[in-house]
């Protein structure tokens, strides 16, 4: 199981241990390993370009997805 994306333009500290964190949860939410891996894979990318946009040095976290109340589904 590999996730591709193209390459990110900068590589915040602390990019891992979001990874690790977001994959954890989405495991514990009951995701087969595929799906949670998608979507941690996402929201890192989400949050390293969210802080290129910010010219932080720091990772800004994105906005995680929110459970939508009608479907068991992950929505934005």
């Amino acid at each position: 199981m590999i996730d591709r994306h193209p390459p990110l333009p900068i590589a915040p500290k602390g990019t891992g241990g979001l990874l690790c964190a977001e994959l954890t949860a989405a495991s514990l939410e009951g995701q087969s390993p595929a799906q949670a891996s998608r979507h941690a894979g996402h929201q890192v990318e989400r949050s390293v370009l969210k802080t290129q946009l910010a010219e932080s040095k720091e990772l800004c976290l994105a906005t995680l997805f929110k459970r939508s109340p009608t479907y068991n589904a992950l929505t934005m």
